[in-house]
């Protein structure tokens, strides 16, 4: 009998020391998201634009290219931005996913005015932009402009293909 509990407890003890790897950051892959952009205008007012595209390239460089298509900023701009592309954003592993940071970034845009003409918009430069990126979602807050920089935020889900 002694040897019986003596081998269960050997048995126990060796399941106790089983090496446990830790678990890997999941893998985020580059996607496209679809939400809700709102924008707080320097009077107070909020202009939101629903169902926004973003799509978000991971790069090998621990860095993101974000890239806003059809985006206007305010209801007075008077057109939609083809493109607004925020490069090089550092990226971090975190729980879920990769958190986003970047400061005085300066963005490139194209026009409808232009097509195929990608010009630095140096006067939307992104400041404090904060975000997370995970396989279903993705968050960003930033400071967008230098004269008057205005609060911007994202919230999105992937975009579903069919």
């Amino acid at each position: 009998m002694k040897k019986i509990i003596c081998m269960a407890l050997c048995a126990i003890a060796l399941m106790a020391c089983k090496d446990e790897k830790p678990t890997p950051p999941p893998v985020v892959k580059s996607n496209s998201y679809i939400g809700l952009l709102s924008v707080t205008q320097s009077d107070g007012s909020v202009y939101e634009q629903q169902n926004l595209t973003i799509s978000v390239k991971i790069n090998d460089n621990n860095t993101a290219d974000i890239t806003m298509l059809q985006v206007k900023f305010a209801e007075s701009m008077p057109f939609f931005l083809t493109t607004m592309n925020i490069p090089g954003v550092a990226t971090a592993a975190v729980s879920g996913g990769l958190s986003l940071s970047g400061d005085n970034i300066v963005p490139t845009a194209t026009t409808p005015m232009a097509p195929g003409v990608v010009a630095p918009y140096p006067s939307y430069t992104m400041t404090g932009l904060t975000g997370k990126l995970t396989n279903e979602t993705l968050t960003l807050s930033m400071m967008c402009g230098l004269d008057t920089p205005l609060p911007l935020t994202f919230s999105g889900e992937v975009a579903k293909t069919m």
